[in-house]
């Protein structure tokens, strides 16, 4: 025998440089010429087996081998084997001890070349689900290929923890992928090319915290396409190592909740310039949001889709498959999961549109690297169950569970113009299902919908019924999953006129005292019952919620009670709301006012009979405006709409009891009572001491006032002018002349009195002197003869002193004869009168012997003698 050829293949083994790195399964197309063989030398690590998957143009002879039986089968053709068939395709798993294992692919059943596509996968792997291009139906395998413009990954993460001892630089211990991985086909004039892209969650699953990634990577396997300059998007190109070149961006995290459904979304279009990739996602309601789109400039291109075949590989070795799977955090970590039950499923859209599943799903991914050591993957419920565990089962589509679906809620009765309500349960069957809704009225009023649905469970919709009137109708909910299995129900429903609400008798505002807001509603259409939520606000903001009015059917008048509040501006909403949801609201402005009261009370608390006197009263607060009530002695005199002003007149003396009283349209009243004492009109009497006064004399005036209502207030007037006030004045008249002297007295009432008397003003006293002094031969000026007079002042009398003795005290003009001594004589006349202005005038005269005349007499005496003594002479 001649020897056997061997092909051996070698492996090109990837550094791993990316955050989300490429597979280490090994998958490829060989050809196998007749009578040679091609074998792998394959390491199982975790003693948990190896997962084959193959398919040939012929019938071959599949072996697996351990290292001896190797040998000895590459030495003489023959050799045992662990496990040995012959077919042209398998798709097994072998459970296998850690340890180094030969499979070989032997062409020795046909003289012709066979073409083999292989996949031999083992743990740690990339877990979840995923679609090679390949159907396995009875043990046969059937490549197959689909163009697709979108995928959609649904995730519901129900528990996951990840742990890795020693994850790779920059990697959590904690962190984990879930992962859409699909090959993006772009045909251009020149040749085709194929990018991956990646749509994904990682999560740090320690503390629940998540966020979207994506890459693009070229998978052609010649220089990249990519660089900044021909990738446009929120992200960037960048560079590995070993030269390789991929696009990356990512959204913050985010915290996760527990459960949470996610939809992962890749969709795809194009133009003559290149591929245009959107990457968003969907919470369990809501619409895509689309975090990444990118442009990739591929001049020339005549399509691009997403490819999934089964036929071939990737111009750069790697599968053209669809996968939505669970590894780790990225950079090619392993990780370990002590928790895992995460719901997944994966739903295509073809380029006509049409919805569908994947054809035929596997547990494993081939085309990334970051992997999980303890998962698999069951059919569960109409999905596919990512938990922990060992086991392999490569016919995912094998257990389809039976549809079961229900309608646990719905609308019986709603208004016009609003959608129709219904929460579906659904599970099992084969994804996507199409809910299909009809509802139809005797009349052949019709309304139908359809949506789909890609994830079974728990989901409410809403229908528009906006071209349906009010009547009585039938709904009709069906659901078909894909295989066509279906199940409905029917309902009655009711569609009512529009909501309306009229709000009447509104009070706009109130006193603190009567807290209440009042209205009266007339309510018709909508959906019965009707709810009544009232809320109160201000500038801060809603206070509260003070009143709900629930079950409400008819006409009713309605208080609300808002004792508690301030005094202030407010906003009252009044919202009513139907059992269909229809909602009316009305808006209306509030105002708590101060109860009224007298703030200003102006009175006079004294006053005269007869008197005419103005009180005056100032209400503030209240409500509207405010009524004036005056009461005189418990008697209502006078009243009107801000009659601030009452004039008082009493007309007998005595006490008067006043009241005012002010109340504002609501009734609320607040009054004053003050007493008023009415005294008899003062009486005043005016003093001068004299009508006749001197000139520069001051003297005083005075008034005494009585009765009336102190205290008084005097004013002093000259001929009209005004000098002073008090009650007693000091007057000094300097010019000669008769003045008027006027005193005016006003008493607190205001009650006046004029009273006036005249007086003259005379010059002072002035004296006038006459005097005639007598004397004698011997002695002159012996005594004076004087005649005094006195002019001007009042009832003057004067004095009369001589030497400094007084010597007369005289009432009128008098002539008097004073002796004088001998000597100086000093005279002097006072004239005084009544005022003390006083006239003065002094003498003074000599008194004296007259020497000449006695000398006179000596002589005469003398000769007298000498002639006598002559004689006598003569004679003797």
């Amino acid at each position: 025998m001649r020897l056997i050829n061997i092909l051996l293949l070698a492996m090109l083994f990837l550094p791993i440089f990316s955050f989300f790195t490429l597979s280490m399964s090994l998958a490829d197309q060989i050809q196998i010429p007749p009578h040679y063989y091609f074998s792998i030398s394959y390491n199982v690590t975790q003693g948990n087996g190896i997962d084959v998957i193959f398919y040939a143009s012929s019938p071959i002879t599949f072996m697996i081998m351990t290292p001896s039986q190797f040998y000895q089968f590459n030495q003489t053709d023959l050799s045992q084997s662990i496990y040995s068939t012959t077919t042209n395709s398998l798709s097994r798993f072998f459970p296998l001890k850690s340890g180094q294992y030969y499979i070989v692919f032997y062409n020795n059943i046909s003289n012709n070349l066979v073409t083999l596509n292989y996949y031999i996968l083992s743990r740690p792997l990339p877990t979840g689900i995923a679609d090679y291009g390949l159907k396995v139906n009875n043990s046969v395998i059937s490549p197959y290929i689909e163009k697709i413009k979108s995928v959609i990954g649904a995730v519901e993460i129900n528990k996951l923890l990840a742990y890795n001892l020693t994850p790779p630089a920059g990697i959590s211990q904690y962190s984990a992928s879930i992962q859409l991985n699909v090959v993006l086909q772009v045909n251009t004039i020149g040749g085709s090319q194929q990018i991956w892209l990646q749509n994904v969650i990682q999560i740090d699953t320690n503390n629940n915290f998540y966020s979207f990634l994506d890459n693009i990577w070229n998978f052609t396997g010649k220089i990249s396409i990519l660089s900044n300059s021909t990738v446009k998007g929120n992200g960037i190109v960048y560079v590995t190592n070993n030269g390789n070149d991929y696009y990356a961006y990512g959204t913050n995290f985010s915290t996760l909740l527990i459960p949470s459904l996610k939809y992962l979304l890749i969709n795809t279009s194009y133009t003559s310039q290149g591929p245009m990739i959107s990457f968003g996602y969907m919470n369990q309601s809501g619409s895509p949001i689309w975090y990444d789109n990118v442009t990739i400039l591929i001049p020339n291109t005549l399509s691009a889709y997403i490819l999934v075949d089964g036929y071939n590989f990737t111009a750069g070795g790697l599968a053209y498959d669809a996968e939505l799977i669970l590894g780790g955090g990225g950079n090619g970590e392993f990780t370990f999961f002590n928790e895992s039950n995460v719901e997944l499923a994966m739903i295509y859209q073809y380029l006509n549109g049409t919805l569908a599943p994947p054809k035929f799903l596997f547990p494993f991914g081939l085309d990334t690297e970051e992997s999980a050591d303890n998962l698999y993957t069951v059919s569960y419920n109409g999905v596919y169950l990512a938990t922990n565990g060992y086991q392999v089962i490569n016919n995912l589509n094998e257990n389809v569970s039976q549809l079961r679906f229900n309608v646990v809620n719905y609308t019986k009765a709603t208004d016009q113009n609003f959608p129709y309500i219904f929460t579906i349960n659904v599970s099992g069957g084969v994804l996507p299902y199409k809910l299909n809704v009809t509802i139809s009225n005797s009349s052949g009023n019709e309304l139908s919908g359809y949506t789909y649905v890609l994830f079974p469970s728990v989901s409410t919709y809403y229908l528009p019924l906006t071209p349906l009137s009010p009547s009585n109708y039938t709904v009709k909910i069906k659901l078909i999953d894909f295989n066509g299995n279906s199940k409905s129900y029917k309902f009655p429903l009711t569609i009512n006129p529009p909501l309306k609400v009229q709000i009447l008798n509104v009070t706009n505002y109130t006193d603190l005292v009567l807290p209440y807001f009042n209205f009266t509603s007339i309510i018709s259409g909508g959906t019965k019952p009707y709810n009544i939520t009232i809320t109160i606000s201000n500038d801060s903001g809603i206070l509260s919620e003070t009143y709900k009015i629930i079950n409400y059917t008819s006409v009713a008048y309605y208080t609300v009670n808002m004792k508690g509040y301030s005094i202030g501006k407010y906003t009252i909403q009044i919202e009513v709301k139907d059992y269909a949801g229809s909602i009316n609201i009305s808006k209306y402005n509030f105002t708590i006012n101060p109860n009224p009261y007298i703030s200003t009370l102006v009175y006079t608390n004294e006053t005269d009979k007869g008197l005419r006197g103005v009180i005056k009263a100032i209400g503030e607060g209240g409500s509207g405006s405010l009524i004036y009530y005056w009461y005189v002695n418990n008697s209502l005199v006078s009243s009107g709409i801000g009659d601030e002003l009452y004039n008082f007149t009493p007309s007998n003396i005595g006490e008067y009891n006043i009241t005012i009283m002010v109340k504002d349209v609501l009734g609320i009243s607040s009054a004053k009572s003050v007493i008023i004492k009415v005294n008899p009109d003062p009486v005043a009497e005016l003093s001068v001491p004299k009508t006749v006064i001197d000139s520069g004399a001051e003297f005083p005036v005075n008034v005494t006032v009585s009765l009336g209502t102190p205290p008084y207030y005097t004013s002093w007037y000259i001929n009209g002018s005004y000098v002073g006030n008090g009650s007693i004045k000091e007057l000094n008249l300097s010019n000669i002349g008769v003045y008027i002297i006027t005193v005016t007295v006003r008493d607190s009432a205001s009650y006046i009195i004029n009273i006036s008397k005249s007086v003259s003003i005379v010059p002072p006293p002035s004296l006038s002197v006459k005097e005639q002094t007598q004397g004698n031969f011997i002695q002159y000026n012996t005594s004076i003869a004087l005649s005094a007079s006195v002019n001007g002042g009042t009832n003057p009398y004067y004095l009369i002193f001589l030497n400094g003795k007084l010597v007369g005290n005289y009432s009128s003009t008098t002539q008097l004869q004073l002796k004088l001594q001998n000597g100086e004589n000093n005279i002097t006349l006072v004239a005084k009168d009544l005022w003390g202005k006083t006239a003065v005038k002094t003498l003074i005269v000599n008194s004296g012997y007259n020497y000449v005349g006695i000398g006179i007499i000596v002589g005469i005496i003398l000769i007298i003698v000498i002639i006598v003594i002559l004689v006598i002479s003569k004679r003797k």
